[in-house]
């Protein structure tokens, strides 16, 4: 679904990435675990199109897509959750997951009743102004608005941040939900062993730039294997 191939990126001068390949079957979690500066989100802003790779190739679904711009790579089926959550603070709920609708092939114009459905606290809150909610209610927010565009692939940058845990653990079983019901492929980024535990298919380590090694779900409950993985 997702092949990505000895990946080179960074800013200006400063390179980050360095030769980094991976690859997601259709349907699979994958959950980036690393320290911070390690290269990240520099990798989840190179496979929406904000970073432009210096070398390597990006292939969705077979297309070369190295390159493409953010609104195509949308079009195409990729949706991005930033760190942060990146909601519009002054739009109300409902304005917010109209944005979401912009990437859909079908033209939909109305909010699918499907993500209210997994969202009901959204449903209630349709007319509040997205920047008045919760910490935890605004990523929830920026969730269901990636599900709005209908995507294929769903990029992920840290959703556990700043989040109390009752938030974490709902954001892990509707991974977890989505993944089952759709067929959804996600790329999780994440440093919470909880949630990558309760979402992962499987699991990459990232370190200096660079893939250092990988854990299948049972290792994940192995802390040992964690600790010698992130080289804590």
């Amino acid at each position: 679904m997702l092949d990505v191939e000895k990946l080179k990126a960074g800013y200006g001068m400063l390179p980050v990435l360095h030769d980094v390949s991976l690859s997601l079957e259709k349907g699979e979690t994958l959950v980036l675990l690393g320290r911070n500066g390690v290269g990240k989100t520099t990798l989840l802003k190179s496979l929406i199109g904000i970073n432009k790779p210096t070398s390597g190739s990006i292939r969705l679904n077979g297309t070369e897509v190295t390159g493409w711009a953010p609104n195509r790579l949308a079009k195409a089926g990729v949706a991005y959750v930033p760190q942060g959550r990146g909601i519009f603070p002054k739009l109300t709920v409902e304005e917010n997951l109209l944005v979401g609708l912009r990437s859909r092939a079908d033209g939909r114009k109305t909010v699918p009743e499907e993500v209210l459905d997994m969202f009901p606290i959204l449903r209630e809150r349709l007319s509040q102004f997205g920047g008045t909610l919760s910490g935890g209610q605004q990523q929830i927010l920026a969730l269901a608005r990636a599900l709005c565009g209908d995507p294929e692939l769903f990029l992920l940058d840290e959703p556990s941040e700043g989040i109390q845990p009752s938030i974490v653990q709902q954001i892990g079983e509707l991974l977890v939900t989505v993944n089952r019901n759709t067929n959804l492929t996600v790329l999780l980024v994440e440093q919470n062993l909880e949630l990558a535990r309760r979402a992962a298919s499987r699991c990459l380590v990232m370190e200096k730039g660079r893939i250092s090694g990988n854990l299948s779900k049972s290792d994940l409950n192995d802390e040992r294997k964690v600790f010698q993985a992130l080289a804590l």
